[in-house]
């Protein structure tokens, strides 16, 4: 329960949102913090006082942006709808209920999940139990707490997607070894092999029978049902706390909005020195260059890595061995992606279809070079994706 909790609005750069708040407002849970113009985002999840509207970092690794600090009111609920039935509303309704509560993804760079279904024309639809990365559990430890919740997210999304089929994607083992959430009526059971990458998006997609599938994690799937059946706000996010020696160190359930040097104080675990947080997994994680970053529905884990362990990036020139060529699951020429980056010619990467990377971080875990390929990929398509913005969706030329 920390003092305040940070809600980031995104960088200037990136966002068109602006606070719909003041500082000294009482807010009540539900109320929107941010307004585009022609609309109103961000509910809070608390009832509480507005603290601050300030800079504040991205816990993704941008640049700063705005930020709505709240003082929690004590006793604050995440209540601020009327339940609803999923199987009888309205499909109008159910999705309405999702966008008004803004419930967002939990990927890399969080999407409005109500944007993801309204826009999806058929094909399957897929809940991943499965975590993403090596050493993440969360998703699994939310499984196992709430598998019957599962499958009940999972018609629900189906339902209001019309998908063609709905199902459980979940490690092959756990798949077979009875089927934790049974067989449920109308979700079908997908096993996924123990190999990363195979359970992020894209793979997921591919085995449920189409590579358009809409996959959408157990985490976002829950939330969703939440809004729905409870009207609550979602207020919390699981993550894996991986410490200094690797390990994983158990799955905490925290306040979405929490600082992450509140998070390591009230954990016990602070980082000291030139100790280095990464936010995320072990492959996509973003190291962090303030604790002040607050979490949000992207850091599925939290890394503590002692300042000896840390393995520095290297601007050493590509060797040309090959190596994350042989390891990229997508074929791509990730050497010559990565060096018009450097150069900031990044018209160039597209040349090399850097838009079908799914940065999974393979390439850069097996550089011996060092070299920081999965940052330069994002870079790239960062600056990719404004300059087709400034040219009105037309790629520069």
């Amino acid at each position: 329960n920390p003092a305040s909790l940070s809600f980031f609005l995104g960088t200037r750069s990136e966002t068109r949102l602006a606070p719909a708040v003041q500082i000294g407002d009482e807010i009540r849970a539900g109320q929107p913090l941010a307004t585009d113009g022609n609309g109103r985002f961000r509910p809070s999840p608390i009832q509480g006082k507005v603290a601050a509207i300030q800079n504040a970092p991205d816990v993704r690794g941008g640049k700063q942006g705005l930020a709505v600090a709240i003082e929690p009111a004590p006793e604050s609920s995440p209540v601020a709808g009327s339940p609803l039935d999923p199987q009888s509303e309205a499909v109008e309704v159910l999705l309405e209920r999702i966008r008004e509560f803004d419930i967002l993804t939990n990927q890399p760079f969080p999407r409005r999940l109500a944007d993801v279904l309204g826009a999806w024309e058929g094909g399957p639809l897929v809940v991943l139990t499965a975590d993403r990365e090596p050493g993440i559990s969360s998703s699994l430890g939310l499984f196992t707490d709430r598998s019957e919740d599962a499958a009940a997210a999972a018609r629900l999304l189906g339902r209001i997607t019309g998908a063609v089929k709905t199902v459980l994607a979940m490690p092959a083992s756990q798949a077979e070894a009875g089927r934790p959430a049974g067989r449920p009526e109308g979700v079908e059971v997908l096993g996924l092999p123990p190999e990363y990458p195979e359970s992020l998006e894209p793979f997921v997609a591919a085995r449920a029978g189409a590579n358009g599938a809409a996959v959408v994690t157990l985490e976002t799937a829950l939330a969703a049902l939440d809004a729905v059946r409870e009207g609550k706000v979602q207020d919390r996010k699981v993550f894996t706390l991986i410490g200094p020696t690797g390990e994983a160190l158990g799955n905490y359930r925290a306040p979405l909005g929490a600082r992450l040097v509140d998070l390591f104080l009230e954990i016990g675990l602070a980082p000291r020195g030139l100790d280095k947080v990464v936010a995320g997994g072990p492959m996509r994680g973003v190291a962090q260059y303030s604790l002040d970053a607050a979490l949000d529905t992207s850091v599925d884990g939290l890394m503590l890595v002692r300042a000896a362990s840390v393995r520095p990036w290297s601007d050493e020139p590509c060797i040309n061995c090959g190596s994350c060529i042989d390891v990229c699951p997508i074929d791509l020429q990730v050497q010559l992606i990565g060096r018009y980056s450097e150069f900031g010619l990044f018209d160039r990467t597209e040349e090399f279809h850097i838009d079908r990377c799914i940065e999974c971080g393979l390439c850069a875990a097996i550089c011996v070079a060092r070299r920081p390929l999965l940052q330069l990929i994002r870079l790239a398509k960062r600056e990719v994706r404004a300059s087709s913005d400034s040219n009105g969706g037309n790629p520069a030329d």
